[in-house]
């Protein structure tokens, strides 16, 4: 069986440190984990690329726009050895998704086939301001723009971007299993819940989601573990951390696991 599911989100949202770190856990899994590795024989050459850098705690390289990198994992649930599941994970740029929301499609024309699940990356969530004020001065307000405004994808908020662009990945592949995820939670504090702060700071964007996919969830994730202060006692910690398998971490309500392969198994 084959699915296939795409990872999404406005530029810098983590979806490259996730696919690295997914990489890297799949053959290497924590206690407990879901899904694993089924077929290891396969070529690793991508696998690699993708989980060296994060293996060393530096920075994993952005995909560039233009390009899908679609990678193929051969999964099996750990509970059922003898079921595979071929997943799919097609790997965009950012700006490639920005753009579709001004009406280019260029980047998604080479995709083979059209992902059944969406699995959706926000990091940046600022109170929600609709369209920025792009005067400064009171006396700049006073007097009228005979130049006009030209308006950019940058002019709105990234909740507002957030539901354009999941509006038009729905709309293009009639998706409609559907996952959130936070990312850079080791950010915030332990205390919080991932869909309580996705309401309090984006609620145009949380109830979009609530009421077209009710029952999907909403994750915290920390891929990387913490913010890369490149310092030898943090690098210690985090290689220490991956060796022992708690280094990054999901937070679904109160609850929070090791096994960043959690949100597969809701869509899959």
């Amino acid at each position: 069986m084959k699915r296939q599911c795409l990872i999404a989100g406005l530029p810098d949202s983590g979806k490259s440190t996730y696919i690295a770190a997914l990489s890297y856990l799949l053959e290497h899994p924590v206690d407990n984990q879901q899904w694993i590795l089924g077929n290891k024989a396969f070529d690793k050459t991508v696998l690699n690329k993708l989980s060296q850098p994060w293996m060393k705690i530096e920075e994993v390289d952005r995909t560039t726009q233009g390009i899908i990198n679609s990678l193929d994992f051969d999964i099996i649930q750990s509970t059922k050895p003898d079921e595979h599941l071929l997943l799919n994970l097609p790997d965009m740029a950012g700006e490639t998704f920005s753009s579709l929301i001004m009406g280019t499609t260029d980047g998604f024309a080479t995709m083979e086939d059209s992902p059944d699940c969406l699995l959706y990356f926000i990091r940046k969530m600022p109170h929600h301001v609709l369209i920025e004020d792009l005067t400064s001065t009171d006396e700049e307000k006073a007097e009228p723009n005979t130049q006009g405004i030209e308006f950019t994808i940058q002019s709105i908020s990234p909740d507002i971007q957030n539901i354009l662009l999941l509006k038009e990945l729905v709309k293009m592949y009639g998706i409609s299993k559907l996952c959130i995820i936070l990312s850079c939670w080791d950010e915030r504090g332990n205390e919080e819940k991932p869909k309580e702060t996705l309401k309090a700071y984006n609620p145009f964007l949380y109830n979009y989601i609530n009421y077209h996919f009710p029952n999907s969830p909403i994750y915290g994730l920390s891929a990387q573990g913490a913010e890369y202060l490149h310092q030898p006692e943090q690098t210690t910690m985090l290689l220490n951390k991956t060796r022992e398998g708690t280094r990054c971490f999901v937070k679904l309500d109160d609850n929070i696991s090791h096994d960043i392969t959690l949100p597969l198994t809701h869509l899959l």
